[in-house]
């Protein structure tokens, strides 16, 4: 994570524990993540890290580290990659988004990507060890983020041709 965050907290959030809040909002109750981790959701939302950034906070960039990926309950993520000195625009993560898959899908410790809050954003970053079992994800879970992965690397070459 980028060093210019806002406070780390565990649960509960400004709107209730994550838990609570992923259940009552429909955007995140039927988000692709939260059907994936099953009945696993429980446990890892109260083990995992909520994290509030203001409007214009760099959440991570290339380089940094990435063991966990973030789930977005509110706000938006501005994701993009570089091409050099060119910015590629890859997609505004929406509360239900996951983003920071490609680096807990092959096991890296540092991010390839750049988010930035779209303004002020909650996210729920999950380690990755907090997802599988002995290093292994479990098929459901990776289908989802191998599924998220394959979008985004298909936006990037699509905007790299442009």
């Amino acid at each position: 994570m980028s060093q210019d965050f806002t406070p780390v907290v565990k649960a509960p959030t400004g709107r209730g524990d994550p838990l609570k809040v992923v259940r009552a909002v429909p955007a995140l109750a039927g988000a692709p993540l939260v059907k994936a981790l099953g009945d696993r959701l429980e446990r890892i939302c109260s083990l995992a890290l909520v994290r509030r950034h203001a409007a214009g906070v760099v959440v991570f960039q290339p380089g940094d580290t990435g063991g966990s990926l973030l789930f977005v309950l509110s706000g938006a993520l501005r994701v993009f990659a570089r091409d050099g000195e060119k910015v590629v625009e890859l997609e505004t993560a929406p509360p239900g988004a996951v983003v920071g898959e490609g680096e807990v899908l092959a096991g890296e410790n540092k991010r390839q990507l750049s988010a930035v809050a779209q303004g002020p954003v909650e996210v729920l970053e999950i380690a990755r060890d907090l997802l599988g079992v002995a290093g292994a994800l479990p098929e459901p879970l990776r289908a989802c983020l191998e599924a998220t992965r394959a979008r985004r690397a298909s936006l990037l070459e699509q905007r790299r041709g442009k």
